[in-house]
């Protein structure tokens, strides 16, 4: 049996309003693959928070401000 924390997993089936993903201040990596190719992590950093590594899903700080860029707006 694997050590995967799948309880997370359906916790990300009911992802909250404000997540690290969709603010403006979070900026997530990438990992290159060839010349032209970029993958995204589930990772990246907050511009605006001490904090050094932020995952996509998690809650998000008091600093959180909406992305409109990439609002996911329903």
């Amino acid at each position: 049996m694997s050590g995967f924390n799948w309880n997370k997993i359906d916790k990300l089936k009911e992802k909250p309003e404000q997540i690290c993903k969709d603010c403006k201040n979070f900026r997530q990596y990438y990992i290159k693959y060839s010349a032209d190719v970029y993958h995204p992590l589930t990772y990246g950093h907050c511009v605006k928070s001490p904090r050094n590594r932020r995952f996509e899903y998690d809650l998000a700080c008091g600093r959180w401000e909406p992305n409109e860029k990439f609002n996911r707006a329903k």
